[in-house]
């Protein structure tokens, strides 16, 4: 009888991955198909380079392969991809400190409606304004959908502090976007005043 593996929880993913069993290479497609699009935006939304996030993302999952074996049992396998995936992209920021480059500015949004897609923008420099300890967790949390205790294992940080530093960003994104939302709606209010 032929195994589904599209229906095996992590755990039984992780078992035949990390026993080394001859199905291992069938394991990590479905790892892979599973959390690709989580880490590829994770190290996007932490780098804003479209090339070191194609290159971290790539070697993320290699590193998860060849180290599978020897990983802490109490992890799930998302926390090992994100902890690789966070190691990997903190490593190119601290070498990249000591570079200046002019980075791509460009969205990619693919929406009609030009007002979203300004909202979107400011979002973004926004975000990109907070700290790097208060944006990973809100990425971790906004994005990922991950819970404070998964954040707070990839992130090396107790479930408190996860949810501090969450609710930190996002107060101090309101802080930073108050000024365009308070112009935008004045400006919309003496629109309809004429």
């Amino acid at each position: 009888m032929r195994l589904d593996y599209q229906n095996l929880t992590d755990n039984e993913l992780l078992n035949l991955l990390s026993n080394g069993k001859p199905d291992s290479d069938e394991a990590f497609k479905v790892v892979y198909k599973r959390y690709a699009g989580s880490v590829h935006a994770y190290c996007y939304k932490l780098l804003r380079d479209k090339q070191a996030t194609e290159d971290i993302f790539q070697d993320s999952f290699i590193k998860f392969y060849q180290n599978v074996n020897s990983k802490k049992t109490n992890s799930t396998i998302s926390g090992f991809l994100f902890t690789i995936a966070r190691n990997l992209c903190f490593n190119y920021l601290r070498d990249r400190k000591n570079t200046t480059q002019i980075e791509d500015c460009h969205l990619y949004i693919d929406r009609d409606d030009v007002e979203k897609e300004e909202s979107y923008k400011y979002i973004h420099i926004a975000m990109d304004l907070l700290d790097i300890e208060y944006r990973e967790p809100l990425i971790l949390r906004m994005y990922d959908g991950l819970s404070y205790n998964e954040i707070a294992e990839i992130c090396n940080i107790s479930a408190e502090t996860a949810r501090q530093r969450v609710y930190r960003a996002k107060e101090r994104m309101k802080s930073i976007l108050k000024p365009y939302y308070s112009i935008k709606v004045s400006s919309e209010l003496k629109l309809e005043e004429n």
